[in-house]
C-alpha cells in the first residue's frame, strides 16, 4: 500500500497526459462451481479514461476511467457503470507504434434493470449491484492517437444475491475496442 501511495506522489503534473474516448464489444460471463450453465451477455462499452506518466519511471502511467457498460441477453438487461483503475507499460515499437500492458482493478455498479432487481434471473437470484473484478490487457497504439484495446476482467467478488445463500458465481468480462487519445 504504501508502495503504491509512493509511486502515485512521482505523478509528475507536467508530464505529458492524455485523454481517451473510446468503445467497443463487451461479453460478459459467470464462472464459479454454484454456475448453471449461463449463455454470455453480449453488448457494448462506450468510455473516458485519464493517462497519466510517472516522472520517475519511464513508460509506467496510472490510467482510471469510467466506462458505461450495457449487456444484454433475451430479456435480461445488465447497465452498469464500470470504474477502471489500471497501472500501464508502454514500449515504443516504432516512431508510429507503441504496445502497452495494462492491470489493476475494476470497480462494477449495476444500474436499475430487471437484471438486478427481478429475482428471476438466475435460479430465483439476482445479480448484486455492486463487484469487483481485475483487468488484464493490452493495446497497440498508432501515432500516439488510436489504439486497439484487448481485455478480459476476472471476477473477484460474488455476483449474485440469493435469499440465504451465499453462491460462488463470479461475473467475468471480455472487451474489445478502439480508443481515441488526445494529448493534452
Amino acid at each position: 500500500m504504501c508502495v503504491a501511495a509512493a509511486m502515485l506522489i512521482t505523478v509528475n503534473s507536467n508530464a505529458q497526459s492524455q485523454w481517451g474516448f473510446g468503445g467497443g464489444y463487451i461479453s460478459g460471463s459467470f464462472t464459479g462451481k454454484d454456475n448453471p450453465d449461463l449463455k454470455s451477455f453480449p453488448g457494448f462499452y462506450l468510455g473516458i479514461d485519464r493517462n497519466w506518466a510517472f516522472s520517475s519511471m519511464d513508460g509506467l502511467s496510472l490510467d482510471p476511467g469510467v466506462n458505461f457498460i450495457y449487456m444484454s441477453r433475451d430479456k435480461e438487461r445488465l447497465p452498469a457503470f464500470q470504474i477502471p483503475i489500471n497501472l500501464k507499460y508502454t514500449v515504443e515499437l516504432s516512431s508510429d507504434f507503441t504496445l502497452s500492458a495494462f492491470t489493476g482493478p475494476v470497480f462494477n455498479l449495476g444500474m436499475t434493470s430487471n437484471g438486478y432487481s427481478k429475482d428471476d434471473l438466475i435460479l430465483g437470484g439476482r445479480l448484486k449491484k455492486w463487484n469487483a473484478q481485475w483487468d488484464l490487457g493490452a493495446e497497440i497504439t498508432y501515432s500516439h492517437s488510436i489504439a486497439i484495446r484487448i481485455g478480459y476482467n476476472f471476477g473477484m467478488t460474488k455476483a449474485f444475491h440469493f435469499d440465504g445463500e451465499d453462491p460462488k458465481i463470479r461475473f467475468n468480462g471480455f472487451q474489445v475496442g478502439l480508443v481515441f487519445r488526445v494529448m493534452e
